[in-house]
């Protein structure tokens, strides 16, 4: 039911993307279902967020698994790897070139600075995780992190909207 309740949200009721957390329903990146979702995903332009943080199968190394089986997809890594796993996150990144990172309950600005100069701005996006976490202090820590203007954008909206096919 998983596969045709996607085709069915992006084909009728326009969705932009998928997200997968994959310790809820204790699946890994790899597993044959999910590598279904992630192709069909990119086959419609969907990016693919997915909950990456300190818990068994979000990790970045294991969801990385998975990633390099659709290298067509776009792949969001939500959290930057969380609390203990940013470096992995990032080095993730670095070896798939469709893979974001996403900033939202990443702790640490010094980690989203590291990012951004590792991977281009290009490569973050701002996130809040709503209503979990707020949003004041996820905005906070963009600028914390004292990155130009212009990354800011590319963080706070651009990057986003170009995954998306939005117009800004």
């Amino acid at each position: 039911r998983a596969i045709d309740t996607l085709i069915e949200a992006a084909e009728v009721y326009g969705f932009k993307g998928v997200k997968l957390h994959p310790v809820d329903y204790l699946l890994p990146s790899f597993s044959s279902i999910v590598l279904e979702l992630m192709r069909i995903a990119g086959e419609r332009d969907m990016p693919v967020l997915f909950h990456c943080a300190d818990e068994k199968m979000c990790l970045p190394l294991e969801i990385e698994a998975g990633i390099k089986e659709v290298p067509e997809t776009n792949i969001i890594l939500g959290h930057m790897g969380g609390f203990f796993h940013g470096n992995d996150a990032i080095e993730v990144a670095k070896r798939n070139k469709n893979v974001y990172l996403e900033t939202c309950e990443q702790p640490f600005a010094r980690g989203i600075r590291k990012a951004v100069e590792e991977l281009g701005p290009e490569r973050v996006l701002f996130g809040t995780d709503m209503p979990t976490d707020n949003p004041l202090l996820e905005v906070e820590k963009i600028k914390y992190a004292d990155l130009d203007k212009e990354a800011e954008e590319m963080i706070f909206y651009k990057n986003i909207a170009r995954l998306l096919n939005l117009d800004v």
